[in-house]
């Protein structure tokens, strides 16, 4: 008996196409085709474009490049194939620091924004003052406009796929006074307990008012609604409206306590 050995040849297809991310062209992406015939790999140019000739049939291609996530899919190769486009995303930085008043107390569940990648990015403080975001490659501009102090900014370069501590960041306080004259219409009242109180109902400071029913509180933050709230066991209670201190400014009460 004789044999012959027939050879019968692949039929090749071409495939071509471009590596980005949003607008950024991706040079130096790993590209795998998997298939029955085992793997077959090419890497994307600076300008993100790859090709590759292989036989025709189904393969699991996948496209990765450290920094982002992996794309992974099937495709079925019969022909020429021009221009795919896979488009990967990045994995997120983070970026984190703490926030601190002139007396290095940390601020504490405030908010401000990073403007990262034309996105505004917002950000609140822990109640310790610490921050922490997830941001991408290239600048980082954190905006901090926070009331009761004067806004300051930073801008960080921010590497790939990394983590990044940025230095405290120490705010100046825009700061007013409070005083007044706590009398029951006639006469002044001493010894009155004078407390103050933010918009959101935090206790911020308290004095008592002297001899000559005098009170005052110094280095108060401006820019913010307070109210205050006046007891003496020998009056009614006092609540005031609700008002703002400017910045190196003093505001000035007269209270009149009704009796018992």
């Amino acid at each position: 008996k004789s044999y012959f050995n027939i050879f019968i040849p692949l039929k090749l297809s071409k495939i071509s196409g471009i590596v980005k991310s949003d607008e950024t062209l991706i040079g130096k992406a790993k590209i795998t085709l998997n298939g029955l015939n085992g793997a077959i790999e090419a890497f994307s140019d600076i300008e993100g474009n790859f090709s590759l000739t292989v036989p025709n049939g189904f393969y699991k291609i996948t496209i990765n490049k450290a920094g982002y996530q992996e794309i992974s899919q099937e495709i079925n190769i019969e022909g020429k194939k021009d221009s795919l486009l896979y488009n990967l995303e990045e994995i997120p930085s983070i970026i984190k620091g703490r926030i601190l008043n002139s007396k290095g107390q940390g601020i504490k569940n405030e908010g401000f924004y990073i403007k990262n990648k034309e996105k505004d990015i917002f950000v609140k403080t822990d109640n310790n003052g610490f921050y922490e975001a997830s941001v991408y490659s290239g600048l980082a501009f954190l905006k901090i406009n926070i009331l009761g102090y004067f806004p300051t900014g930073r801008v960080e370069k921010i590497d790939s796929f990394s983590s990044k501590t940025i230095d405290d960041i120490i705010l100046t306080e825009k700061i007013g006074s409070i005083s007044g004259t706590i009398t029951n219409g006639v006469i002044p009242i001493p010894n009155s307990t004078v407390k103050l109180y933010d918009f959101k109902g935090n206790y911020y400071a308290s004095t008592k008012s002297d001899s000559k029913g005098f009170f005052s509180l110094d280095s108060i933050r401006s820019d913010i609604e307070y109210f205050i709230e006046i007891e003496n066991s020998n009056y009614f209670k006092y609540k005031s409206s609700s008002f703002v201190i400017n910045n190196g400014k003093n505001k000035n009460f007269t209270i009149i306590l009704k009796d018992r």
